[in-house]
Protein backbone atom coordinates (compact mmCIF):
# COMPACT_ATOMS: atom_id res chain seq x y z
CA UNK A 1 0.00 0.00 0.00
CA UNK A 2 1.85 3.54 -1.23
CA UNK A 3 1.50 6.89 1.14
CA UNK A 4 0.23 9.58 -0.02
CA UNK A 5 3.50 11.24 1.68
CA UNK A 6 6.15 9.09 -0.64
CA UNK A 7 6.63 9.73 -4.32
CA UNK A 8 2.77 10.41 -4.91
CA UNK A 9 2.53 13.40 -2.84
CA UNK A 10 4.91 15.40 -5.05
CA UNK A 11 2.32 14.94 -7.70
CA UNK A 12 -0.78 16.03 -5.39
CA UNK A 13 0.69 19.65 -5.76
CA UNK A 14 -0.66 22.18 -7.78
CA UNK A 15 1.69 23.29 -10.17
CA UNK A 16 0.62 26.67 -10.75
CA UNK A 17 -2.68 28.78 -10.75
CA UNK A 18 -4.89 26.95 -12.96
CA UNK A 19 -6.47 28.69 -16.56
CA UNK A 20 -9.47 30.77 -16.27
CA UNK A 21 -11.54 29.34 -18.78
CA UNK A 22 -11.18 25.63 -17.02
CA UNK A 23 -12.98 23.74 -13.82
CA UNK A 24 -10.33 22.78 -11.42
CA UNK A 25 -11.69 18.85 -11.53
CA UNK A 26 -11.08 18.92 -15.74
CA UNK A 27 -7.28 20.74 -14.81
CA UNK A 28 -6.57 17.55 -11.72
CA UNK A 29 -7.74 14.84 -13.86
CA UNK A 30 -5.80 15.97 -17.35
CA UNK A 31 -2.63 16.79 -15.06
CA UNK A 32 -2.84 13.37 -13.69
CA UNK A 33 -3.49 14.28 -10.12
CA UNK A 34 -7.19 12.12 -9.67
CA UNK A 35 -4.72 9.77 -7.56
CA UNK A 36 -5.07 12.11 -4.96
CA UNK A 37 -8.78 12.17 -3.25
CA UNK A 38 -7.30 13.81 0.32
CA UNK A 39 -6.27 17.14 -1.52
CA UNK A 40 -8.40 20.14 -2.00
CA UNK A 41 -9.54 21.84 -5.49
CA UNK A 42 -7.23 24.76 -6.05
CA UNK A 43 -9.48 28.38 -5.07
CA UNK A 44 -9.09 30.07 -8.49
CA UNK A 45 -10.73 32.92 -7.32
CA UNK A 46 -8.76 35.75 -6.32
CA UNK A 47 -7.99 37.47 -3.22
CA UNK A 48 -8.31 41.16 -2.79
CA UNK A 49 -5.32 41.72 -1.83
CA UNK A 50 -2.48 39.81 -3.67
CA UNK A 51 0.52 38.34 -1.94
CA UNK A 52 2.65 41.42 -2.25
CA UNK A 53 -0.12 43.65 -1.16
CA UNK A 54 -0.46 41.53 2.09
CA UNK A 55 3.04 41.97 2.59
CA UNK A 56 3.35 45.54 2.44
CA UNK A 57 0.46 45.92 4.95
CA UNK A 58 2.00 43.72 7.26
CA UNK A 59 4.93 45.49 6.73
CA UNK A 60 3.06 49.26 7.38
CA UNK A 61 0.99 47.64 10.48
CA UNK A 62 4.74 46.48 12.22
CA UNK A 63 5.88 49.84 11.29
CA UNK A 64 2.81 51.56 13.10
CA UNK A 65 3.22 49.04 16.32
CA UNK A 66 6.84 49.81 16.59
CA UNK A 67 6.18 54.11 16.64
CA UNK A 68 2.91 53.38 18.96
CA UNK A 69 5.18 51.46 21.31
CA UNK A 70 8.19 54.06 20.90
CA UNK A 71 5.36 56.90 21.52
CA UNK A 72 4.27 55.06 24.67
CA UNK A 73 7.77 54.25 26.12
CA UNK A 74 8.90 57.89 25.30
CA UNK A 75 5.43 59.46 27.52
CA UNK A 76 5.76 56.75 29.96
CA UNK A 77 9.74 58.20 30.26
CA UNK A 78 9.41 61.61 30.16
CA UNK A 79 6.86 61.39 33.10
CA UNK A 80 9.08 59.94 35.46
CA UNK A 81 11.82 62.34 34.74
CA UNK A 82 9.71 65.19 35.55
CA UNK A 83 9.04 63.42 38.69
CA UNK A 84 12.40 63.62 39.62
CA UNK A 85 12.69 67.53 39.89
CA UNK A 86 11.93 67.75 43.70
CA UNK A 87 13.96 70.74 44.67
CA UNK A 88 12.11 74.44 44.20
CA UNK A 89 14.22 76.95 42.22
CA UNK A 90 16.58 78.67 44.41
CA UNK A 91 15.73 82.46 45.85
CA UNK A 92 16.97 85.33 43.45
CA UNK A 93 20.42 86.87 44.49
CA UNK A 94 19.68 89.75 46.64
CA UNK A 95 20.52 93.39 44.93
CA UNK A 96 24.37 93.92 46.38
CA UNK A 97 23.02 97.53 46.57
CA UNK A 98 20.51 96.81 50.11
CA UNK A 99 22.97 94.55 51.68
CA UNK A 100 24.51 95.87 54.71
CA UNK A 101 27.80 95.32 56.43
CA UNK A 102 27.69 93.10 59.88
CA UNK A 103 30.08 91.26 62.20
CA UNK A 104 27.70 87.81 63.17
CA UNK A 105 29.08 84.87 63.89
CA UNK A 106 27.07 81.16 63.92
CA UNK A 107 27.90 77.53 65.34
CA UNK A 108 26.77 74.25 64.24
CA UNK A 109 24.72 72.34 66.61
CA UNK A 110 25.59 69.10 65.38
CA UNK A 111 29.11 69.48 64.06
CA UNK A 112 30.50 72.56 65.83
CA UNK A 113 31.57 74.17 62.13
CA UNK A 114 31.74 78.12 63.13
CA UNK A 115 30.89 80.84 60.20
CA UNK A 116 31.25 84.36 60.40
CA UNK A 117 28.90 86.54 58.54
CA UNK A 118 30.20 90.04 56.96
CA UNK A 119 27.05 91.07 55.32
CA UNK A 120 23.64 90.80 55.07
CA UNK A 121 20.52 92.04 53.90
CA UNK A 122 19.31 93.05 56.94
CA UNK A 123 20.72 94.47 60.99
CA UNK A 124 19.38 91.07 62.44
CA UNK A 125 19.96 88.33 59.21
CA UNK A 126 18.39 85.17 59.96
CA UNK A 127 21.07 81.94 60.75
CA UNK A 128 22.04 79.79 58.28
CA UNK A 129 21.41 75.94 58.00
CA UNK A 130 24.67 73.35 58.12
CA UNK A 131 23.90 69.91 58.71
CA UNK A 132 20.33 70.62 58.22
CA UNK A 133 20.02 71.96 61.30
CA UNK A 134 19.35 75.99 62.12
CA UNK A 135 22.78 77.32 63.63
CA UNK A 136 22.89 79.33 66.53
CA UNK A 137 23.82 82.73 67.05
CA UNK A 138 27.56 82.74 69.00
Amino acid sequence: MESTHGVNAARCVWPGPPPATSTADSDRRALGFASCPNSPAPDVRSLPFGEDNGRVVGTILRVVIGLVGALTVYVVGASLLRKFKVAPEPEPEPDPAQLRPVDVEFRCTVCGTTVVMTTAAGDDPEPPRHCREDMIRV
